[in-house]
């Protein structure tokens, strides 16, 4: 039996402000194999202050289905191809699961511990705090 090292499962909270950017993010993502799904959830509502302005813009969610190994470069892939300057990308470890589904998830997750580099970005941001509601229709 072969020795594979395990890594976690986590879902990566990501919010986009259209179908056609959570469409190339998440086919990279895919053909990277730093995801093995991505679920597009659309009607979501953020309520935000950003540079001391309330803020409140209609977007998507997209729920990514990753690994712990996998977050470095995943994180690094979408702020390299997302519009906005302090992007909204969060993670929650995923404990438990039905078996199956989730060894096909690390399989289908699998990068092999090669991580993305994306260009470094330089962007100066103040206050980025973000009040997330959702309003699912």
């Amino acid at each position: 039996m072969a020795t594979t090292v395990a890594s976690k499962c986590c879902m990566v909270f990501v919010t986009v402000p259209s179908r056609e950017v959570a469409k190339a993010i998440s086919q990279g993502l895919l053909k990277e194999k730093l995801a093995a799904c991505i679920n597009l959830i659309p009607g979501v509502t953020s309520f935000y202050e950003w540079e001391g302005k309330m803020e409140e813009d209609q977007e998507l969610l997209m729920m990514i289905k990753s690994t712990e190994n996998n977050f470095d470069g995943l994180s690094n892939f979408v702020k390299a191809n997302h519009p906005y300057e302090c992007v909204e990308i969060i993670s929650a470890d995923i404990d438990r699961g039905n078996p199956p589904y989730i060894e096909w998830w690390k399989s289908a997750a699998r990068n092999n511990a090669l991580q993305f580099h994306a260009k470094k970005r330089s962007f100066e941001w103040k206050n980025c705090i973000v009040y997330f509601f959702s309003v699912f229709n």
